[in-house]
């Protein structure tokens, strides 16, 4: 209700960039900062409902993330049968890949459309060959690109746009530059984690000099409410070991029992599961040399193997219930096992790897954002990190608390 109260008020107090013949103005921006399981979909859905009823004519929303993770998960929640669908009223929900201009302009409610930034991150848009700047989507000759620039209605009036970027803190210059060609009336960012390009925060400054301060720019969500609420966990322990990987993991595997014991003691329908995150394809103690896919799978010196074969070989865990979630190196002549669980094909596999029940999952990058599984309560973490981004992001990966309940 904030976003969209303050969405009402900058309405006929925009703030001008343009020039008198060339009027042009700041899209309102509103930046969502809430801890990783605060609802951030949710809140975001709700606040574009309030900003659609408050609109003279229907407008286009277009859902954005940089992963298909994302993307889908938002997408399975808000399309209609979602669990979060009834929050938009009436909007349409589709993939970009359905937009048709024909259907925007006789649209009487909102019309949402999800989309990978990949789908358009492209600089030379001529020369581009993504599915957005083809002209082969309704046979007019026109882009979708140019459709969604141009959005008209019946009146051959301009539909107002409203971009949300989710995971926002990988919202890129090249990425801030297609969207403003855009001209949106309002752009909102979600992150736990925020990071603004030049450009954007160029626009933001332009808000700011006009008297919009950070606490009008910025809705922020309590972490200490979200923890009352039961929607994360309330506590978190972390330690930090120089000791061998062995030593860590079964320190960990000893928390894990008593967890699921406690699970059972307490009658609570909880099965604790846990992440390992380390590199792929270089050898375990030495970062600056590869592994060597062509030889025996004992000899294998990849992390994500040794892992597994601690837990398998030396832990006993069931390799059905182990899954390694990374761009393995394998070799024909010398196959892994055939009980080894590996999902090589990134974010195509997403849907594959979601439908196991996997209690132990090894990954590197790809399932870092996006990826929520409630029941991850223990991660082991072997590789050095770039970022308090992605330190935030892998940590958020076990916070979520099952049922948004405390046990």
């Amino acid at each position: 209700t904030q976003i969209s109260d303050r969405f009402i008020e900058y309405q006929g107090n925009e703030v001008s960039k343009g020039t008198r013949k060339a009027p042009e103005w700041v899209p309102f921006f509103q930046s969502l900062a809430a801890l990783t399981g605060a609802g951030k979909t949710v809140i975001l859905a709700d606040a574009l409902a309030q900003m659609s009823a408050v609109t003279e004519v229907a407008p286009v929303i277009l859902w954005l993330s940089r992963g298909r993770v994302v993307v889908a998960q938002t997408y399975a929640n808000l399309q209609p049968g979602g669990k979060y669908n009834h929050i938009l009223g009436n909007a349409s929900v589709k993939l970009l890949s359905e937009y048709a201009p024909t259907e925007v302009e006789v649209a009487e409610t909102a019309s949402l459309y999800f989309a990978t930034v990949g789908t358009f991150n492209r600089k030379d848009m001529e020369q581009g060959n993504l599915t957005i700047y083809k002209s082969d989507i309704d046979g007019t000759g026109t882009s979708t690109w140019d459709a969604l620039r141009e959005r008209q209605d019946t009146e051959g009036s301009r539909r107002p746009l409203f971009v949300v970027y989710d995971e926002a803190h990988n919202l890129s210059e090249q990425q801030t530059e297609l969207l403003l060609k855009l001209q949106p009336e309002a752009i909102l960012l979600a992150s736990a984690t925020m990071q603004l390009p030049p450009l954007m925060a160029a626009e933001i400054e332009r808000l700011r000099a006009a008297g919009r301060d950070d606490d009008w720019l910025v809705t922020k969500v309590k972490s200490s409410e979200v923890v009352s609420e039961g929607l994360v966990k309330s506590a978190l322990s972390m330690a930090g070991y120089k000791t061998p990987m062995e030593e860590a993991i079964s320190a960990m595997l000893a928390d894990m029992a008593e967890a699921e014991q406690d699970a059972l003691d307490y009658d609570v329908d909880v099965a604790p599961k846990a992440i390992y995150v380390c590199k792929t394809n270089v050898v375990a103690d030495d970062a600056y040399r590869r592994d060597d896919s062509a030889q025996p799978f004992t000899q294998r010196q990849a992390p994500p193997i040794l892992i597994w074969r601690y837990l398998v070989e030396q832990q006993g865990i069931d390799p059905a219930t182990v899954a390694v979630y990374a761009n393995l190196d394998t070799h024909k002549d010398y196959p892994l096992p055939e009980e080894f669980v590996l999902f090589k094909g990134g974010d195509n596999d997403y849907e594959t790897f979601t439908s196991g029940d996997f209690r132990h999952i090894i990954f590197n990058l790809t399932l870092q954002e996006g990826w929520d599984d409630p029941q991850a309560y223990f991660a082991y973490i072997d590789k050095s990190m770039e970022s308090t981004v992605q330190v935030t992001q892998v940590i958020g990966r076990v916070l979520r608390q099952p049922a948004a309940t405390h046990f």
